[in-house]
């Protein structure tokens, strides 16, 4: 997340204005990584406890 945060503060010239859009986009972004990480397959998630 911190390279693409520093990529789009680099875009907006008013920091204020990115201190501004970043929360919102971060609040778009996490339930996409919520939906990737149940959708990849994760075998140390699926091996069963020794």
């Amino acid at each position: 997340m911190s390279t693409y945060g520093t990529a789009i503060i680099a875009d907006v010239p008013d920091e204020a204005a990115a201190n501004r859009i970043l929360p919102q986009l971060k609040g778009a972004l996490d339930p996409l990584y919520v939906d990737i990480s149940s959708i990849v397959p994760n075998p140390a998630a699926d091996a069963e406890p020794s």
